[in-house]
């Protein structure tokens, strides 16, 4: 069973435009190293996302990718609503990782990362959640694969 992950756009964007821990994440979903989960919301923010100007990424590169993104994915259809991130925006996240039972949230956004406890985690009505960085989830699975 892979490991279910919600990615939020700020990791998308940095996977898109540099060589890092976010590219290196775009990667392993992209192996099918890691499963991601979407929901149509988050879907189409990074559709938007990748059409900001000061990005300077290629929309064709980013089209093949996000489209090889929805082709792996496990789509969701949240139901249940959560309003507990100070930007509202950011809890089409929290409930597409309810939703799937996902392992990880990961984030380079504030707002989710605030959410978090000392032990990395967010309990969603019953469901442990650990939101990371990147780079603390590539120090999680990098061994594995």
């Amino acid at each position: 069973m892979s490991t279910k992950v919600v990615v939020d756009t700020s990791v998308i964007i940095a996977g898109l435009a540099g060589r890092g821990s976010s590219n290196r994440i775009l990667r392993l979903i992209l192996m099918g190293k890691l499963k991601i989960i979407l929901s149509k919301d988050i879907f189409r923010e990074y559709v938007r996302a990748v059409h900001y100007p000061k990005l300077r990424i290629p929309l064709s590169y980013a089209y093949i990718i996000l489209d090889k993104l929805y082709r792996s994915a496990e789509q969701v259809h949240p139901t249940k609503k959560f309003n507990i991130c100070r930007d509202p925006d950011d809890n089409k996240f929290l409930e597409a990782a309810y939703e799937s039972r996902a392992d990880y949230l990961i984030t380079l956004d504030r707002d989710l990362l605030d959410l978090k406890n000392c032990n990395k985690e967010l309990k969603l009505d019953g469901h442990r959640l650990k939101i990371l960085i990147p780079k603390e989830l590539l120090e999680l699975v990098e061994d594995e694969y």
